[in-house]
């Protein structure tokens, strides 16, 4: 499922013939090339033959594979030919990286900064990520008639895109999910800025992500093997048998308790978690958070590393914080690497 800028309605992957001739009726031809150039050009998939169908197959992570096989479906052309033509030619001079920083798992987004092959000193940022980061940093976006038009900056009317059209329409079905924004600037402007700043800091940045033009969300299908519910159920099953203690006996044996921990939107996680049976029927409103969430609910701590070992530990200010909300929680999304030793620590301390 895909919703373009100022787009109402998703349109769904399923219908990738016509996709991206629908898009490019209602937006213009330069829309889809935008598209297609941001997708190869963010990309770290790679492509190879496939002697016995005689194609070419992209190979790596799986959201960014099924982005590939998207355009690659949709029969993809431009001046530069088909996708794999455009993918070598992305490695070459014309089209080089000058910057990448790789996806940042607290950041929730990762920038790719390349050559533009129109013009010598023009160059092109790329964004992608989470929608609720990449749409917040937009200023523009483009309408109907294919300009470039002010995209509201309310946090009313950002909420209302990412409600209703990202969490209403695309995570609550439990699709994963993700935005693509550019800008455009000079090489000049950008060695300006490179000069100044460290590539990895908080300023850099700042002055790159300014005045985006949001392009695009995505919404992946990434449906759970057939036997997770069975084994939730069967782990649940043995649980509740365990979970009637003798009298003085404490909660470590009262059997299993499910536990998430997901990277994905929050409500692709409730969906995910729901359909396992991870939830059960009624769950509490602190079954499921995200966790930024879960980093003000437990309160102040601190991850701890050993000098000689290098192992990790976490110092808790108050654990009984933290055990009130591991009771109830669930389901962890939107999490870091850090939020899942928390847990787990905080957990084994208890």
């Amino acid at each position: 499922m895909v919703q373009v800028s100022d787009l109402d309605d998703c349109e769904k992957m399923d219908r990738a013939d016509r996709l991206l001739n629908r898009i490019g009726q209602s937006f213009g031809r330069q829309t889809v090339d935008d598209m297609a150039d941001a997708i190869i050009a963010l990309t770290d998939v790679r492509l190879e033959a496939c002697p016995i169908e005689a194609v070419y197959k992209p190979q790596g992570a799986p959201c960014e594979a099924g982005l590939i096989r998207f355009i690659m479906e949709n029969d993809y052309q431009s001046a530069g030919g088909d996708v794999a033509r455009l993918m070598k030619y992305r490695n070459s001079d014309e089209t080089r990286k000058i910057a990448c920083l790789p996806f940042d798992q607290a950041l929730k987004r990762k920038i790719v900064i390349r050559k533009v092959p129109s013009d010598p000193n023009a160059a092109r940022i790329y964004l992608q990520g989470a929608p609720e980061e990449v749409i917040g940093l937009c200023k523009f976006k483009y309408n109907v008639k294919n300009n470039r038009s002010p995209l509201p900056q309310s946090r009313q009317d950002k909420h209302s895109l990412l409600d209703q059209t990202v969490s209403g329409r695309m995570a609550e079905q439990g699709l994963k999910v993700f935005s693509i924004a550019y800008k455009d600037t000079t090489i000049d402007e950008l060695q300006k800025i490179i000069s100044t700043h460290n590539e990895e800091s908080p300023e850099f940045r700042d002055t790159i992500e300014r005045d985006l033009v949001y392009l695009c969300t995505f919404g992946f299908d990434d449906p759970l093997r057939a036997d997770i519910p069975e084994a939730v159920q069967e782990i649940q099953g043995r649980s509740e048998v365990a979970a009637s203690p003798s009298k003085g006996e404490s909660e470590k044996k009262r059997g299993v308790i499910i536990r998430m921990v997901s990277g994905d939107h929050l409500e692709t996680a409730r969906y995910v978690a729901d359909q396992a049976g991870i939830l059960g029927a009624n769950p509490s409103a602190d079954a499921i958070m995200s966790g930024a969430e879960f980093r003000e609910k437990i309160g102040a701590h601190k991850v701890v590393v050993a000098r000689e070992t290098q192992e990790k530990s976490v110092h808790f200010t108050n654990i009984d914080q933290f055990n009130k909300v591991k009771k109830r929680l669930r389901v962890l999304a939107r999490a870091s690497a850090e939020d899942k030793l928390v847990l787990i620590a905080g957990i084994k301390s208890t």
